[in-house]
């Protein structure tokens, strides 16, 4: 069965996600930096374990975003724009990293009309300009972290 990470960097939106989730009949295990390790710890054991009953939808917050081996999911949900590109790479990489066996596939929904567009493109300029310093010859990285100095 398909397994889905939902990022949500704000936890103020779990009171809008759970009776969603309540609603709707889904089941989901949470991670957040309020819980302990073994508690997190179980979370993620219950959710890899799960197949068709049980949770499928692993809550997460940026407590998650690094160190964490997530490959028996394969869907990504951003609910929040994240303003880190390392952030955001960070996040895909739980689940997109060796032993991933699936496709992986990730949503970013962005709401028309709201901040989200706005946000979205200022991420997702930051990430460009990234990859651009990243990228460029070792010369061109020199110069401008020299001028950067200056």
């Amino acid at each position: 069965p398909d397994k889905i990470l939902l990022f949500s960097a704000f936890p103020l939106n779990n009171s809008i996600i759970f009776p969603l989730f309540k609603a709707y009949g889904i089941e989901f295990e949470l991670l957040n930096g309020q819980q302990s390790e073994a508690h997190r710890a179980a979370a993620i054991e219950r959710f890899k374990r799960s197949g068709r009953e049980g949770p499928r939808v692993l809550l997460m917050s940026s407590v998650g975003t690094i160190g964490l081996n997530l490959t028996f999911a394969h869907i990504i949900i951003f609910l929040d724009t994240l303003w880190s590109a390392q952030e955001d790479s960070q996040t895909i990489g739980r689940v997109w990293r060796k032993g991933q066996t699936r496709r992986v596939i990730v949503y970013r929904p962005i709401v028309l009309g709201t901040s989200d567009v706005f946000l979205n493109s200022l991420a997702f300029s930051k990430e460009l300009m990234h990859l651009a310093f990243v990228n460029a010859p070792r010369g061109v990285r020199k110069c401008l972290f020299l001028g950067m100095l200056n």
